[in-house]
């Protein structure tokens, strides 16, 4: 995958992300649903400025797999809380799976 398609890529799960974490916010979700998206959304802006300046893929990939385990953490989180929004459920869904393609397509 060339660099200008994982950028291009990214920017799409950030948005992804940014739109999950209004979602929750706009929501009663669980204190640990909330501090996991907050923590995705940190991390994945510190990526962004990273995949923005990186040349290297390795790199890059070491990012992403970061952000799939803190992905993977706000879906579990929403799974455990139980009776969730189902804006705020898409929304998680739609950043785990975003972030889960970008990942198999950089390895």
């Amino acid at each position: 995958m060339e660099l200008n398609q994982v950028k291009q890529r990214f920017s799409e799960v950030k948005r992804y992300i940014d739109n999950a974490v209004t979602a929750c916010e706009n929501s009663n979700a669980p204190d640990e649903l909330k501090e996991s998206l907050r923590e995705l959304n940190q991390q994945s802006d510190e990526a962004k400025q990273f995949v923005e300046q990186a040349e290297d893929e390795d790199q890059i990939r070491e990012s992403v797999d970061s952000l799939e385990e803190l992905g993977d953490r706000a879906t579990q989180a929403m799974r455990q809380a139980g009776n969730i929004d189902q804006q705020l459920q898409d929304a998680v869904f739609q950043v785990h799976d975003a972030i889960s393609q970008l990942k198999h397509q950089l390895h």
